[in-house]
This record gives structure tokens, sequence and C-alpha cells, in this order.
């Protein structure tokens, strides 16, 4: 049976007014010093997830404390047995309740999950697109072609490296929250950190990604991303639903965006 699609948040988004953005604006990616001795993927990728780290973490003793139980053995295995026996119940019956325990366990686990997501796959949950609003939806030609479009295999992280993260423009329109686009190749996450003016930050990070699986090109931008939500979803606008359709989709040939949900891979291998 074909999913019909209705967006998937598992974070809440908290909608403020402002003035009209311009939508070809991209605003730069934070950069990353590389040095030569050890793998530059590696320590770029290792730079990136540091910098989440302290987003959530201002004491240092929290952050050693945390960062150290999660890079242990035990937390290693007893996550990865749970995880195991939760994609179980999630496979078998694909309910909203069995989906919400497993992006409850990986928000829950998020540092050991970004540094280890070789030992996760991506499975699919729907087609996005942006609900309709007053002022702004999606054409029925659209419509019709996530209706009509069989949903996409799963596919597998072969590496651990990630390389790109920046902050959504969105962000200035959320109150004590920051937007954070994290981007693997052709896979980006986006979530939330809420709570950033506070001594200790809250991470929204549940394994729901986004993936373009036919996309045309390996240049997926998460700057342009942004754009298109910021005015589609922040602020209802029909240009953002009309980029979405005929800028990113078509014009810049990244196809239609899945939904996916990260899966441990079996055997933990």
């Amino acid at each position: 049976m074909i999913k019909k699609l209705f967006i998937l948040f598992p974070i809440p988004f908290f909608v403020a007014s402002c003035a009209n953005i311009d939508n070809s604006k991209l605003i730069s990616s934070v950069n990353f010093e590389v040095h030569n001795q050890l793998s530059s993927q590696a320590i770029k990728s290792n730079q990136i997830i540091d910098s989440l780290l302290r987003r959530i973490y201002k004491n240092e003793i929290e952050l050693n404390s945390y960062k150290k139980q999660q890079e242990s053995s035990k937390l290693k295995d007893d996550f990865l047995n749970e995880i195991a026996i939760l994609k179980e119940e999630y496979l078998t019956k694909s309910t909203a309740d069995n989906l919400q325990k497993i992006q409850n366990l990986i928000n829950k686990n998020w540092y050991f999950v970004l540094k280890n997501i070789n030992l996760f796959y991506g499975h699919f949950t729907s087609w996005f697109a942006f609900p309709d609003s007053d002022s702004g939806k999606h054409s029925s030609e659209f419509r019709s072609l996530i209706d009509n479009t069989n949903p996409s295999e799963d596919f597998n992280f072969t590496n651990n490296y990630w390389e790109n993260i920046r902050e959504g423009d969105e962000s200035q329109e959320l109150a004590n929250t920051t937007v954070i686009y994290l981007q693997k190749q052709k896979v980006i996450f986006r979530f939330l950190i809420t709570d950033v003016l506070s001594e200790r930050p809250k991470m929204h990070f549940s394994g729901i990604g986004w993936n373009f699986p036919f996309s045309k090109t390996t240049k997926i931008s998460a700057g342009i991303l942004s754009d298109v939500v910021h005015s589609a979803l922040i602020h209802k606008y029909q240009e953002g639903y009309d980029l979405f359709e005929n800028s990113v989709v078509k014009e810049f040939r990244y196809g239609l965006m899945e939904e996916f949900i990260l899966l441990p891979k079996e055997n933990h291998e």
C-alpha cells in the first residue's frame, strides 16, 4: 500500500511573525579547522559532534560525565539490545507509539548514535510534504506524485563521518531555541535545541531524518532547505511550497525527499 504522507515532526515548532525573507540568501556553514596529522574527515566529524555536546553541556564536569557514559561498553551493549527490541516491535506493528519509543531512546543517547552512525540504517516512513495552511498549500500535481510513488528502500551508513553543520535561518523566529541542520551526503537531520539560554539546554534529536534517494546531485544544500522551511513551515507562505516543489524537487534535481527513522543494523555490524 502506498503511504499517504502527512509530515511527521518529532518535536514541537514555535512560530513567530516577521518580515518577508530573501529565499535566495544562504548563510555559510560553521567552518571547522582540519588538521593533516589524522584523517581530516574524522577530525572534522569529531569537531561537529563536540560542538553539539558543548551546546548542551555548559558545565565541563557534566559534559565529561555524559561523554564517558556514552562511550562506555556497557552503554553500547545496553542501548543496542534495547533498540533492537524496539525495532522489532515497530516493524511488526508500525504504530506512532512504537515509533515514539525509538525516538525517545535515540534522543537520550544522541551522542552515541551520532558517533556510531554506521551501526544504523535509514528506514522509510513517508514522503515529505509541508502541512497545508490557510495561506499556503502544495499543488495537486505534487500531492499526486507523492501518493503514487512507492516507498524507498532502506539505506546504510557506511562510515561515521559527518560533513556539515549549520544553524537554520528559522532559529531567529523561535524563542530560546536553535534549529540545527546536520548533514552526511544526501542525508540531513533537522532538530531543535531548546532552552538555549539556560544552564542546561535540551536536545531534541529523535533519529528522524531526511534523505533524497532520487537526487541527481550529491551536493544537497542545507541552506536552501532551511530557507524553504523558514518560508513554508514558519510563515506558511505559498512561496515556500512553490520553492520546494519547483526548485528543490525539480530545478536542483534533488527529487522527492523522504523522511526516515534510524534503526539498528542486524548483529550491530
